[in-house]
């Protein structure tokens, strides 16, 4: 919104933090040497042709450019090497700054896990007084706070950086914009993954507030009947949406400690027919409208896999809607698909694992259902959704449950030129056939769901209500990935589009 109202440079000095402002990119001073620099006359000799004037350059991404242009800044004779040299020294103290902060606080966040005890087993009394917690929630939310005064201090400078080399690749004849973006990409501030602390922080979270476990009821065939509503996420929000959540509920991953953030990586196979019977029907909300997936988690190449349905029923008729499923090993799917992995395979195996009856007649239900969908409306591999989901939720307890989507990525599931899914007896897409740009899409903001689990009557957590009324989140209701995924990627095949995508912000990532 800044660029509708001023200049990055005044943006960037109404954004300071003041007891940093030594510590940002000098933008002002590296502009006023690309003016100078660009004002002198006769800027650069055509290379081969000793004659005046820009003519025909190329770059290369592995050497710094030749500077060759002299002007006058602040009394001095300079090249474009002087340019590079103050660029460096830039980037280099955004990079040392940045690190020294992080570092600062990592080791707060550890005195506050030692002083809390989160290693502590669940049933253990808390070591501290009611005085101390109150302390420790305070530290705790500062810790937090000051984690996103950093990332917005790294994303000015980003920013900063990005705006300045373009500046100077349009003043000036020789390009050094995609060597220096490499270099900005590389550095510990940019390529690092700092979620481990929210990690860190949800925990101490979760300890102070006492959260307790639910029972499991994990099962063979597993139901979900919760209502969610789903909001977009601005980037730049995304971490600030993460500090309000997991000020309430705790992250939640089945491998969590295994993970190197937050989050996890998700891959969810959609079918469909060739006359996209099953999107048609989810975007018009028909009766009973159902999605099916193949999902899978954390791995490239899928392991376990998670055969998922989703039956739509509208409010009014009582019902609501359900998420069901169950598992499969992968080298199962494409023999459940061929129908020469049957139900009898499946309750033998469950059998040997020692499941309940109870857990044996759902999934024969579910097994059987989802199996002659597929066959009898001939559904293939379509769409798929990747991306990365944080989840919050005290474990068991689905009273109140938040998941976070972030980089989503949209792709065809079979190529428009060569073979398709069912010819190569595929499932997925082959991962070593690389993505023509017309075949997959981004998605440019975040996906949130907050999905409630309430008794009749009862009304949303009251941190909940102000998460939505934030301004952080947008309401999108009934936004699916599947339905966008489908309108963009396959839009010669669709009858009607979802109303969201007249979005100004998204309009970018339709092609």
């Amino acid at each position: 919104e800044y660029r509708k109202r001023m200049k990055f440079g005044q943006y960037l000095e109404n954004q300071t933090v003041p007891e940093w402002s030594g510590q940002y990119i000098d933008y002002s001073a590296l502009k006023d040497i690309i003016k100078a620099l660009a004002s002198v006359e006769n800027v650069a000799l055509d290379v081969g042709t000793g004659k005046s004037g820009f003519g025909e350059r190329v770059t290369s991404l592995s050497t710094i450019p030749n500077p060759t242009t002299q002007a006058k800044y602040k009394g001095k004779d300079i090249t474009e090497a002087d340019f590079f040299t103050e660029l460096e020294a830039q980037m280099a103290k955004v990079d040392k700054f940045t690190h020294e902060q992080l570092t600062s606080l990592k080791a707060s966040v550890d005195e506050l896990e030692d002083r809390v005890g989160i290693t502590d087993s669940e049933q253990s009394t808390s070591r501290l007084t009611e005085q101390g917690k109150t302390k420790a929630i305070e530290d705790a939310k500062r810790v937090g706070d000051k984690f996103l005064k950093i990332e917005k201090f790294a994303n000015l400078n980003f920013l900063g950086f990005h705006k300045i080399l373009k500046k100077h690749d349009k003043q000036l004849p020789i390009p050094c914009r995609r060597f220096y973006l490499t270099r900005l990409h590389n550095q510990r501030w940019v390529k690092h993954d700092y979620s481990k602390v929210f990690v860190t922080l949800s925990l101490i979270h979760a300890k102070l507030r006492g959260d307790k476990s639910g029972a499991n009821l994990n099962t063979g065939a597993q139901n979900f009947v919760r209502s969610t509503t789903k909001y977009w996420v601005r980037t730049e929000d995304i971490s600030r949406v993460k500090h309000i959540v997991l000020q309430h509920l705790p992250v939640f991953q089945h491998n969590l400690g295994a993970l190197p953030g937050d989050s996890q990586f998700c891959n969810s196979v959609y079918f469909d027919n060739t006359q996209l019977e099953l999107y048609h029907g989810r975007l018009d909300k028909s009766p009973d409208a159902i999605a099916i997936r193949f999902r899978w988690y954390a791995t490239a190449d899928p392991k376990l896999v998670f055969v998922e349905r989703k039956t739509h029923h509208d409010s009014w008729t009582g019902d609501v809607s359900v998420k069901e499923r169950f598992t499969l090993d992968e080298s199962q799917v494409m023999p459940f698909l061929r129908g020469e992995f049957t139900i009898e395979n499946k309750l033998a195996e469950m059998k040997k694992a020692g499941k309940s009856e109870a857990d044996m007649k759902n999934v024969t239900r579910l097994f059987t259902e989802i199996y002659q969908q597929i066959d009898s409306k001939q559904l293939r591999p379509t769409m798929r959704t990747q991306y990365n989901r944080v989840a919050y939720q005290i474990p068991f307890d689905a009273t109140v449950r938040v998941s976070l989507d972030t980089n989503l990525l949209m792709i065809a599931e079979n190529p428009k030129v060569g073979p398709d899914c069912q010819t190569e007896s595929r499932w997925y897409r082959n991962p070593n056939i690389t993505l023509p740009p017309t075949e997959f899409t981004t998605f440019p903001h975040a996906v949130l769901e907050v999905k409630l689990s309430l008794k009749e009557g009862e009304e949303a957590p009251q941190w909940v209500t102000d998460l939505i009324n934030s301004g952080y989140v947008t309401q999108v209701h009934k936004f699916s990935k599947f339905i966008h995924g489908c309108a963009t990627l396959l839009s010669e095949d669709v009858q009607a589009v979802q109303y969201w995508g007249e979005d100004d912000s998204i309009r970018p990532s339709m092609l």
